[in-house]
């Protein structure tokens, strides 16, 4: 995933979080084993938000994955 960004006027209004719910079920249709991005260290809204969807982010890259099989 490239670029996924909300307009901060449009933030906290759930639009991010149903980008990313559309995002998840194309993935698990296309039997994807999980998603992958980064996230700019500065950026704690976004950790946070993305942490609160249940991802897990390392502490190298700040890559986020989110797995889509159980």
């Amino acid at each position: 995933m490239d670029d996924l960004f909300v307009q901060e006027k449009y933030r906290k209004n759930g639009i991010g979080k149903r980008l990313l719910d559309s995002i998840i079920e194309i993935g698990k249709k296309e039997k994807c084993e999980k998603l992958r991005w980064q996230v700019s260290n500065w950026n704690k809204n976004a950790q946070e938000f993305y942490k609160s969807l249940g991802v897990h982010i390392d502490n190298r890259e700040y890559n986020c994955d989110l797995y889509l099989k159980n």
